[in-house]
């Protein structure tokens, strides 16, 4: 009685021999089939759009203290219910913000290098035909495919590329999304700045009131009191002293943070730190031509060689037999 695991095994040498018998037949076709798919692979590689991909890497300013300059002034501006202006969004947040539509759709209405001039970005993706909010979209959507962010959440370092069909437009692609970035940061800042200008200026003029009539109650105090030099008058008389000089501090240490808001509401100087700046690439990014080639040939190889299995195993598992290919 024959074992079945040997039998097993002999079918499946004499399928295997099957194969190489037929592929030494049809070793001219199997030729023929990877040049073929090696033309096709030449003929993607030099017809496919190219895309270039320009990178860059930024930090955001980093958080500061409040605009008052020191913790003493800080604790004291919270305990007001002043907001301070350093602190502002993390890393996460601009590493999210750049495929955001804040920013694709600003590029979307941008134009950029094409051909022997300038096009609009949507004619260049081939949605030029379309109108309005559609094209809008459809553009905003490819360029937030094309963008690939990262971040160092150690040292709050976000790196970001973009693909552009040419050199010259992915570079300027790269340099649009962080002066976009930047404007919108500016923007923040500047919003901030003015509602703790406004919550400041308020507080400012509460702030005189309360100075002036603590300055009065001493000056009155000092007026009915001229020549007593009682140990309880002395007293009363540190009393309203000191709340002259904590109105004084409150009254100045507001007063300058609201200069320093009314300061800062106008700041336009850029607000993220460029680590790499965006460099013109010198090769495509895609397609690999010569990837593109060898996964071609390959793939009109193994398709002869699966038909060429198929029509082996339908003859059956002779050595010698030769498959209709």
């Amino acid at each position: 009685m024959s074992d079945p695991a040997d039998a097993g095994g002999d079918n499946l040498r004499a399928r295997i021999a099957g194969v190489l018998a037929a592929a030494r037949v049809h070793l001219r076709p199997l030729s023929v089939a990877s040049a073929i798919g090696a033309a096709i692979g030449v003929l993607a590689a030099f017809t496919l759009p190219r895309y270039y991909t320009s990178t860059a890497s930024f930090q955001p300013e980093s958080a500061s203290p409040s605009l008052l300059g020191n913790s003493g002034l800080a604790g004291l501006a919270s305990q007001l219910g002043a907001t301070a202006l350093g602190g502002g969004p993390n890393a996460q947040f601009y590493a999210d913000l750049v495929t955001s539509q804040i920013v694709t759709r600003r590029l979307a209405q941008a134009s950029f290098p094409a051909g022997d001039g300038i096009q609009p970005i949507a004619q260049i993706y081939g949605y030029g035909s379309l109108e309005g909010e559609k094209r809008l979209q459809r553009t905003a959507a490819k360029l937030a495919k094309s963008l690939t962010v990262s971040l160092n959440f150690r040292t709050g370092v976000v790196a970001f590329s973009v693909e552009g069909r040419s050199p010259e437009m992915a570079k300027l692609l790269a340099d649009s999304v962080l002066a976009v970035l930047n404007d919108f940061n500016i923007s923040i800042r500047q919003s901030r700045a003015r509602a703790e200008r406004k919550f400041t200026s308020a507080r400012v003029a509460d702030a005189r009131d309360s100075l002036s009539h603590a300055e009065d109650a001493l000056a009155a105090f000092n007026m009915r009191n001229r020549v007593a030099n009682s140990p309880g008058l002395q007293v009363e008389r540190d009393r309203f002293q000191r709340a002259v000089d904590v109105a004084s501090q409150i009254y100045l240490q507001l007063r300058g943070q609201a200069e320093q808001a009314a300061l800062q509401e106008v700041r336009d100087t850029p607000a993220l730190t460029v680590i790499d700046p965006p460099l013109l690439p010198i090769r495509q990014s895609w397609p690999n031509r010569r990837l593109t080639v060898i996964a071609a040939t390959l793939a009109g190889f193994l398709v002869a060689a699966l038909y060429l299995l198929a029509t082996s195993s339908a003859a059956g598992p002779a050595p010698g037999a030769a498959a209709r290919f």
